[in-house]
């Protein structure tokens, strides 16, 4: 556990924007929920978006991933497609839930 603190340490404000970016695309999920009653794949429409948003961004950098001017799309691919698979799974459970 230290060791995985000690890795974390300096870049708080990575993990900050991660959990920002998690909670909108969650809220956006239940927002979609809410006004979409009849059409039930809206509420899959966010994390779609998200995940197309962060592949589209891996891509953009494939021939040139180790390169240091392409962090911020790397940044950017992990924290969208986190916040899509979060997104994705919340829909799901929501789903689950409107069934019973």
């Amino acid at each position: 556990m230290d060791k995985i603190l000690t890795a974390l340490s300096g870049h708080y404000e990575f993990i900050v924007i991660c959990i920002i970016t998690i909670l909108l695309a969650i809220f956006i999920t239940f927002i979609m929920n809410l006004f979409s009653k009849d059409l039930t794949f809206l509420k899959y429409l966010p994390s779609l978006v998200f995940i197309l948003i962060g592949v589209v961004s891996l891509l953009s950098v494939l021939n040139h991933l180790f390169d240091s001017a392409s962090l911020n799309n790397i940044l950017v691919t992990v924290i969208c497609l986190t916040a899509g698979i979060c997104s994705l799974l919340f829909a799901l459970i929501i789903g689950l839930i409107h069934k019973q």
